[in-house]
């Protein structure tokens, strides 16, 4: 878990450098998310009771969630595939 000072610290490096096109600042991230299905159909939703959802799942599989951003510029990409690797993403970018 990343402490506040340390998360302050980030955005202070992101807001104090002015926007410079020829020096951006590209931040990469990798995320693996696990992909599911339902088993069941959720219960409909009642009066005073919200609509429910079983515990049971199928899996299937999981997939890389890529995302490279400059956040001086207001621009983002998030790209998901399951086989592309972190290292041949940040090549091919």
């Amino acid at each position: 878990m990343l402490s506040t000072f340390y998360g302050w610290k980030i955005y202070w490096i992101y807001t104090s450098v002015p926007y410079d096109p020829k020096r951006p600042v590209v931040c990469f991230d990798e995320c693996s998310y696990q992909l599911v299905e339902e088993v069941r159909q959720p219960i409909p939703a009642e009066p005073e009771q919200p609509e429910r959802y079983d515990f049971e799942y199928k899996r299937n599989g999981t997939a890389n969630l890529f995302a490279y951003f400059q956040p001086l510029a207001g621009w983002r990409h998030i790209e998901n595939n399951r086989k592309l690797s972190f290292f041949r993403l940040v090549c091919t970018s």
